[in-house]
C-alpha cells in the first residue's frame, strides 16, 4: 500500500534547469461517463535505456483529475534532459484496487524524450479500456472512504485491499468458496475478494455493483473501528433470507448502511445475483 496523503497542491512552474510535469486522468463511470480520476497516485518517470527507469516524483491528482509535479531536475544522467512518461496506479492512502499477480490497475502515458525545461503538459489521459471495471471498484470505495471522512462521523477509515480480475471468481485470491467477501484477519487480512464471473448480470460481476463493493467495505470499516472484526455467528455463506442471530445481524446490518448513505438510496442491488432489495419495505424483485 502506498502511504500517501490525499494533496491537491499545485506548485508552480520550474525554473531554469528544471521541468514541472503537469497533465490530467479521467475515467469512464459505470454510466459511461467521463469523470475526473480523483485522488489517484500519479509516478513521475524517467525513460533510461542504459538503466532501470528514474522515479522523479509522486503525486496525487486532485478533485479534477489534474496534477502537478514539484520542479523536478531537467538533466538526464543518459544525456539530454529528462524522458518523461507518467504512470497512475488506482491506489492512495485509502486504497488499492489488485488484479492478477498483486499487480497495480494501472494507465501510462506515451514518453516524449528530451523534454525543454519549464512546465510540460503530458495532456489527458484515461485507462486501458480493458480495466475499465477496476476503475469503477476504486471510485466506489473511494466514494465509501469519503463519507466517512467529510459526514458526520469525521472517521478517516484506514486503507483496504481490493482484488478482481474479469472473469475469475472471488476464490482465485485465497481459495475461499464462498463469493465476494471481507477478510478480517488472517492471511489476507484488510482484503475485498470481489467475485469477477458474470453469473445474472454484466461481464465483470461485482466491479458492476457499486452496492455489494460498499458493503464490503462496510465490513473494513467495522473491522477498523472496533480495532478488530466482532463475534458474527454468521453461516458462510449467508443471504438476506436467513435468520441468524444477533451478532450476524448487527455486523451484516451495519455493512448495509455505507451503500444506502453514500448514494441516499433505499435500494440494495445486485446485478451479478439479480436482485434488488428495498430495505424500507424489505421486499425484493428481480433486477
Amino acid at each position: 500500500m502506498y502511504n500517501f496523503t490525499f494533496n491537491e497542491t499545485d506548485f508552480g512552474p520550474g525554473t531554469e534547469g528544471t521541468v514541472t510535469v503537469i497533465g490530467d486522468f479521467s475515467y469512464y463511470d459505470p454510466s459511461n461517463t467521463l469523470v475526473p480520476a480523483k485522488s489517484v497516485t500519479a509516478f513521475i518517470w524517467d525513460a533510461d535505456i542504459l538503466s532501470s527507469n528514474d522515479l522523479l516524483d509522486t503525486v496525487i491528482t486532485n478533485q479534477n483529475g489534474h496534477f502537478v509535479s514539484i520542479p523536478i531536475n531537467n538533466l538526464d544522467p543518459e544525456g539530454g534532459t529528462q524522458d518523461i512518461f507518467v504512470q497512475f496506479i488506482a491506489a492512495n492512502s485509502a486504497e488499492e484496487i489488485l488484479g492478477s499477480g498483486g499487480s497495480y490497475y494501472d494507465g501510462f502515458t506515451t514518453t516524449t524524450n528530451n523534454v525543454p525545461d519549464g512546465t510540460f503538459n503530458v495532456g489527458s489521459w484515461i485507462p486501458p479500456s480493458v480495466e475499465k471495471k477496476a476503475w469503477w471498484i476504486y471510485d466506489s470505495i473511494l466514494k465509501g472512504w469519503l463519507y466517512m471522512a467529510n459526514g458526520p462521523a469525521g472517521y478517516s477509515v484506514p486503507s483496504v485491499t481490493a482484488k478482481w480480475i474479469d472473469g475469475m471468481s472471488a476464490s482465485y485470491f485465497s481459495g475461499d468458496n464462498v463469493g465476494t467477501h471481507y477478510h478480517a484477519s488472517g492471511q489476507y487480512v484488510n482484503e475485498i475478494h470481489l467475485d469477477g464471473t458474470q453469473g445474472l448480470g454484466a461481464s465483470g460481476g461485482h466491479a458492476n455493483d457499486p452496492d455489494v463493493i460498499l458493503h464490503e467495505y462496510g465490513h473494513h470499516i467495522m473491522n477498523k473501528a472496533y480495532s478488530s472484526f466482532p463475534p458474527s455467528g454468521c453461516p458462510s455463506p449467508h443471504n438476506w433470507y436467513q435468520v441468524m442471530g444477533a451478532n450476524c445481524a448487527w455486523t451484516e446490518g451495519w455493512a448495509s448502511f455505507p451503500p444506502l448513505a453514500v448514494f441516499n438510496d433505499r435500494f440494495y442491488t445486485d446485478n451479478k445475483q439479480n436482485f434488488v432489495i428495498n430495505y424500507e419495505t424489505n421486499t425484493d424483485s428481480p433486477n
